[in-house]
């Protein structure tokens, strides 16, 4: 009897004490902004040095659960410089992004889907600009 009550005291601890051990993960919550706090749609929010990540909503509002150990967040976007922001125990943070200066090289893609820079062809290349690609065609026939 007096083992059955040892053993339950122990098993009770065991489950008391469960919650705990795996608590490893913690959520922090946030909104990315640029300068103008307009939210940014789809910037990337990862956990340092681990696999983690996630994206922020329509409204530049992101949740992720970062491991233990992680005290640092990075934050990207295209057209915008990432930041690297330390949570430091927070649970909930605010980041505002700045615009990129770093400008993007032209990429030509060839017939045989091989990438070069447009200096380096020894043949002509036409450019294709975006507006191209959304214009619709209005003959009226589909």
């Amino acid at each position: 009897m007096k083992q059955l009550h040892l053993f339950s005291l122990l098993l009770f601890l065991l489950v008391a004490g469960a919650p705990t051990a795996f608590a490893q993960e913690r959520t922090v919550t946030g909104r990315v902004t640029d300068a103008g706090k307009q939210p940014i749609v789809g910037a990337t929010v990862t956990a340092k040095n681990s696999s983690v990540n996630t994206l922020t909503n329509s409204e530049g509002v992101f949740s992720i659960r970062i491991p233990s150990g992680v005290e640092k967040l990075i934050i990207s976007s295209v057209g915008f410089a990432p930041q690297e922001i330390s949570v430091n125990g927070k649970t909930e943070i605010t980041v505002t992004l700045n615009v990129s200066t770093a400008e993007l090289s032209e990429v030509v893609v060839t017939a045989l889907n091989v990438e070069r820079n447009k200096k380096s062809l020894q043949f002509s290349a036409t450019t294709v600009d975006g507006s191209n690609f959304t214009q619709a065609h209005a003959s009226g026939s589909v």
